[in-house]
């Protein structure tokens, strides 16, 4: 597995609810776990682009659920934050299936848990060449990263299914 150090400042984008906009400890995934880490390992999921963000929320919107007090967060990484990219060479076959298995859980949970890394950038189970981002809480607490902006959620209503006139 290659790391390297991030050479620059990041911005990446995640969609929550208002009231947790400046939260970044990760309660939530560890509390119900993800794709990327099992129940007990606290992560902040993120994407790479403002577009993969909201495709990645909208793939786990309920369908009848019409979200209110939704935002979309951008949040800064400073340089100097250890980083490690996930490639697609790295995972075992299925990883993208639905519902996701333990492996990448374990892989997720491995890298989160090595003390090593701040972000880690893994592969979209949408579109595996753009990159969803893990940031670990506790490496990333004294390195700075913050929550640089919060917008209102804008949702197209053709977006969600039965919501368009």
């Amino acid at each position: 597995m290659g790391a390297g150090k991030t050479e620059r400042a990041h911005e990446v984008y995640r969609i929550t609810k208002e009231q947790y906009a400046e939260d970044l400890s990760g309660t939530g995934a560890r509390r119900f776990g993800g794709r990327w880490n099992s129940r007990g390992v606290p992560v902040a999921y993120a994407s790479q682009h403002r577009s993969l963000c909201l495709l990645e929320f909208l793939v786990h919107l309920a369908p009848d659920l019409i979200p209110t007090n939704m935002c979309l967060v951008t949040i800064r990484i400073p340089h100097g934050v250890p980083v490690y990219d996930l490639t697609t060479t790295e995972l075992p076959s299925g990883w993208r299936g639905y519902p996701y298995d333990e492996l990448t859980q374990q892989i997720g949970d491995s890298l989160l848990k090595s003390g090593q890394y701040g972000m880690i950038r893994v592969p979209s189970a949408i579109i595996a060449e753009e990159r969803n981002c893990l940031i670990n809480p506790p490496l990333t607490a004294g390195h700075g990263v913050f929550v640089s902006d919060v917008k209102p959620l804008y949702l197209d209503g053709r977006l969600l299914p039965g919501q368009h006139q």
